[in-house]
């Protein structure tokens, strides 16, 4: 609820890191100002921060989740899904590597219209890593390509756990109620998760 004194903190304690060289503090504070841009909804500034930022640090160290993200909420598909796979290759084997890159190689297909991709790589980051990091995102996103796919869901309730998630449940109920013909159940539900 605080948009602004957030941006001000990352934007100074951005500042200081440069000024002390202090150079992967920097690029991970501007990267959380980036995801701070994005979750705002002003994608145009989460994309300049994310270029600029790309631009310093070659393609060896790329913002990776969020820069995906931002490219493909603008439309950028193939871009966005070019990031997120070059995520995947230079990743670690880890939840926070390689799990988010599958995470943003699982949104990025979607929204390029590749249902069949964005489920390959939702079912890839669950069966490696399980409930080892934050999988109700993915999970609608795995949700949607299998609606998409006309596939019949294989799981219609998640637990939110954490605040930010909290809508998860409601949409997945509504998609699930969505491809079982009832259109009309399946809105309030929508309704429902987007209010939270």
């Amino acid at each position: 609820g605080r948009l602004q004194e957030a941006l001000a903190v990352y934007r100074e304690a951005g500042e200081r890191a440069h000024e002390r060289r202090l150079t992967a503090w920097e690029h991970r504070l501007r990267e959380g100002l980036m995801s701070i841009h994005w979750h705002a909804g002003d994608l145009r500034a989460a994309l300049e921060v994310g270029e600029e930022l790309a631009a310093e640090v070659g393609p060896q160290r790329q913002p990776d989740f969020y820069l995906a993200q931002v490219l493909a909420d603008l439309g950028r598909h193939e871009e966005s899904v070019d990031h997120a796979r070059r995520m995947v290759d230079r990743s670690m084997p880890t939840w926070q590597s390689l799990g988010e890159a599958l995470w943003a190689l699982s949104d990025a297909e979607l929204a390029a219209g590749n249902a069949r991709g964005s489920l390959e790589a939702a079912d890839t980051l669950l069966e490696r890593f399980g409930n080892c990091g934050p999988t109700a995102f993915v999970q609608l996103t795995r949700s949607w390509a299998m609606h998409d796919l006309g596939l019949q869901l294989d799981r219609t309730s998640l637990d939110a756990g954490q605040p930010v998630v909290e809508g998860a449940p409601h949409e997945l109920r509504g998609l699930a109620l969505l491809g079982t013909g009832r259109p009309g159940a399946a809105a309030v539900c929508f309704s429902d998760a987007a209010a939270l």
